[in-house]
């Protein structure tokens, strides 16, 4: 039996000198006791009125127990069978406070806004591992977690590994999971962003290059109606140790996961509004005289008459992803006696399908590469 209590705390702390006010470096414009045109030839009495020191302070603190047990339970053809247990509880804080300058959008240049909040975790799990053979395993596992901001979720998982020789190993595996939204995601003010992004018609109504990229106003929204991600997974594949110099693993994998927690950038807005991709959930056009920020209407982006951006509201969302591929991985190991040895590993991995929201498959596209490889070689000497 083990069983114990953790207190974990972490704190930051940041402090920001010569932040501009936007209130009062107006009223200086605007007298004419601060000359735009001549930055540096105002004097210091002048600059001293219109900045100020912004602070953030944030806190996050876990407060958990827990305990695990391990037993044997009865013989089988290749050993005992063995069962393990156990349970978690715990507490967590989380404050992110921006002072009320920053808070209230006077300070120009700074970005975010204060979140706070807190939840408590309970878990229960176990898992059994039966030998039913000498060279054939089965593990069975599950999980329950629930939580007392949005509810419960259960995590099954079944895997077999089976040795027809010394040297070679067959290992499948299925498994559900859950992934529970971040307390800062779940409670942050909205906060301005200034995006820069690609957007023909408003590079149009500037007069500038289709192509151009521009800044434009965005507002960072919270969302509190996020759910859980629920994943499935499956994997096939073998170890084999060829010879005593070199070894190789390969296995296929397959995940689908929905309402993935994902971050709707700026871009993917205009892009999924114009028709070029799938929409996440929750994505419009907002209404063109609404005043940001307004969290009431959403993810979206609001267009001016003439077709350019007036500003975006974006934030997280719950999404959908489907992707498979292949991982292979091989080891060479050789020993020169007095000169040392060189270990070299090469990995690669194949992914044949990558899709988001049931849209296209984007495996191949410059963010999503269809291969991706890396080779590692160590000399060791002395």
């Amino acid at each position: 039996v083990n069983f114990g209590a953790r207190h974990i705390e972490s704190k930051y702390l940041e402090l920001g000198r010569n932040y501009v006010v936007g209130g009062l470096a107006q009223q200086f414009i605007s007298s004419g006791a601060y000359n735009i045109y001549n930055p540096a030839g105002n004097p210091r009495e002048v600059l001293d009125g219109m900045i100020a020191t912004i602070n953030r302070e944030s806190t996050f603190t876990i407060e958990e127990l827990y305990a695990l047990a391990s037993v044997d339970v009865f013989e089988m053809s290749g050993g005992v069978a063995s069962l393990a247990f156990g349970a978690e509880y715990r507490d967590e804080a989380y404050a992110d406070i921006y002072d009320t300058l920053q808070s209230s959008g006077q300070i120009v240049g700074s970005a975010g806004n204060s979140a706070a909040g807190g939840r408590s975790v309970g878990a229960v799990y176990a898992e059994m591992l039966f030998p039913v053979l000498e060279n054939l395993e089965v593990n069975l596992a599950g999980r329950y977690d629930r939580y007392s901001d949005y509810g419960s979720d259960v995590s099954p998982k079944v895997s077999v590994r089976y040795s027809p020789t010394e040297d070679l190993v067959l290992r499948a595996s299925y498994g559900q999971g859950f992934r529970a939204p971040t307390l800062d995601v779940l409670t942050a003010a909205a906060s301005f962003s200034a995006d820069t992004i690609g957007d023909p018609d408003t590079c149009r109504v500037l007069g500038l290059d289709p192509f151009c990229f521009e800044q434009v106003s965005a507002y960072v929204l919270a969302n509190p109606d996020l759910g859980s991600e629920d994943s499935k997974q499956w994997s096939a594949g073998l170890a084999w140790d060829a010879t005593d110099w070199v070894n190789l693993s390969v296995d296929y994998y397959n995940i689908k996961i929905d309402n993935l927690i994902a971050g709707i950038s700026s871009a993917l807005i205009i892009q999924c509004l114009n028709g070029s991709v799938p929409c996440p959930e929750g994505v419009s056009v907002l209404p063109s005289n609404a005043i940001p920020p307004n969290p009431s209407l959403g993810l979206g982006a609001s267009f001016n008459s003439d077709g350019s951006i007036n500003f975006i509201q974006r934030g997280f969302s719950n999404r959908s992803l489907e992707t498979d591929g292949v991982d292979l991985n091989v080891r060479t190991n050789f020993d020169f006696g007095d000169w040392g040895s060189l270990r070299s590993e090469f990995q690669i991995s194949r992914v044949f399908d990558f899709s988001l929201d049931g849209g296209r498959n984007t495996a191949d596209d410059p963010s999503t590469p269809k291969y991706r490889a890396n080779l590692n070689t160590e000399w060791t000497y002395g």
